[in-house]
């Protein structure tokens, strides 16, 4: 529990004007949201690729499945802020 106050306070201290400082916090805020997205392309890149040669109709299921699982991914999201 004091290591998340620690975080925030270092967060609250941080310059604006240190341009570096808060670019950093960004990218420490950011960065496991920006891994889950590049991991879940990732994943539906490998699924076509590994359903491509089966036909039109494995591609456009593998690829109504994605869409779908993209708008649950935005809708819980959505709740979370």
């Amino acid at each position: 529990m004091s290591a998340g106050l620690e975080e925030f306070s270092e967060s609250a201290s941080i310059d604006p004007q240190d341009h570096k400082a808060v670019r950093r916090l960004i990218f420490k805020l950011a960065g496991p949201s920006l891994m889950e997205m590049l991991l879940m392309n990732m994943t539906q890149m490998v699924m076509m690729i590994l359903v491509g040669h089966l036909g039109a109709i494995a591609v456009a299921t593998v690829g109504l499945t994605s869409q779908s699982y993209l708008l649950l991914t935005v809708k819980h999201l959505k709740f979370n802020t």
